[in-house]
This record gives structure tokens, C-alpha cells and sequence, in this order.
């Protein structure tokens, strides 16, 4: 093969996969809402507003529990802490569902300093204690894909890369969720 060709097919590939990357990432996830109403919502159109959004904040709850409790029992304990809901725009399940928390449009409460310009997203369970599923690395790597295709140039970073903080646990491995992204 002629080295004339090589920088030619490199870039064919890098352009497919731009491509595939595209179709695949435009598309929204399925979110589900909790009814988060039951225990007090709290947020309405008078909230803070997020500036421009830079960055994706990857957390894990860190229950005592590996299996964790559910994005509605952290919403309540959020309420409970005098917040006006769940902290996070976004929790997965151990199943994979994902649920919206805050608004996208609406500041969040997940990582101090940093909420004015973050989206936060948070995996149910104790990432330190066993590792997530692979639901829920599925769910995330396709939030990811579908945020990064919103907001070109996210920064996307776990908990624990802007604070003094072991989240998102030791069992997440979010370089390599990262590397499929792109």
C-alpha cells in the first residue's frame, strides 16, 4: 500500500466513525420522572438558572448498601436536608433506568463550586463497595453520548476530580466509559 493512501484512510475512518458516532448519539435516552411531587418538589421556574454548561459531575450515591436505595429515596433525602429536590439531573438505576432529577435548565446541588455550570449525574448504589452494572454502564455511556452530542466540548469528570472525595467509587471506570464516547 502506497504511504500516500495511509493518511487518506485514516481520515476516511476518523470520519466514519464521527459518523457513527453521530447517528448513534443524537438520539435521546429514554428519562423517566419519578413522582417526585409525593414528597415536595420545590423547584419551579423561580430556581436558579444554570449558566453555560461546561462539564458532566459522574457521582455514585454511596449508600451503606451496594444495591443503594433509588433516585426517589434520594430526592426525599435531599428534601429532608432542606434542598429544593434531588440533587442530581440525572440518577441510573441499578436496572438502567434512567430518571431525570433536577431540570437541565436548573442548578444543581451535587458538587460545591461547581453547580453553576455542571450537570450532574448520579449511579444508584456504593461503586466503593461492588461495581456498577452493566445497565448501568450502559445507561450512562448513552446519556453521555446524547449530552456530549447537546454540548460539544462537555468536560466530562467524577465527583472525586474536583473535590477531596473518593466518588464515583473505585469499581467505575469512567476513562473507559469516556474513551467509547468519542
Amino acid at each position: 500500500m502506497s504511504s500516500e493512501l495511509i493518511p487518506v484512510l485514516e481520515r476516511i475512518i476518523r470520519d466514519a466513525q464521527t459518523v457513527l458516532a453521530t447517528l448513534t448519539a443524537d438520539s435521546k435516552p429514554n428519562i423517566n420522572r419519578p413522582n417526585y411531587e409525593q414528597y415536595g418538589w420545590g423547584i419551579t421556574a423561580a430556581h436558579k438558572m444554570v449558566d453555560s454548561v461546561t462539564r458532566v459531575v459522574v457521582h455514585h450515591e454511596g449508600s451503606t448498601s451496594a444495591a443503594g436505595s433509588s433516585a426517589l429515596a434520594i430526592h426525599k433525602y435531599h428534601r429532608g436536608l432542606g434542598w429544593a429536590a434531588i440533587g442530581y439531573h440525572f440518577a441510573i438505576e441499578r436496572d438502567g433506568t434512567i430518571n431525570e432529577g433536577r431540570p437541565m435548565w436548573a442548578v444543581g446541588a451535587h458538587a460545591k463550586g461547581f453547580n453553576s455550570n455542571s450537570w450532574g449525574i448520579c449511579l444508584v448504589g456504593n461503586l466503593d463497595i461492588e461495581p456498577p452494572t452493566a445497565a448501568q454502564v450502559t445507561s450512562l455511556t448513552r446519556l453521555l453520548q446524547w449530552l456530549v452530542a447537546q454540548r460539544r466540548g462537555l468536560e466530562i469528570v467524577g465527583h472525586g476530580d474536583l473535590m477531596a472525595t473518593a466518588c464515583p467509587g473505585k469499581y467505575l471506570n469512567l476513562e473507559a466509559i469516556k474513551a467509547n464516547l468519542y
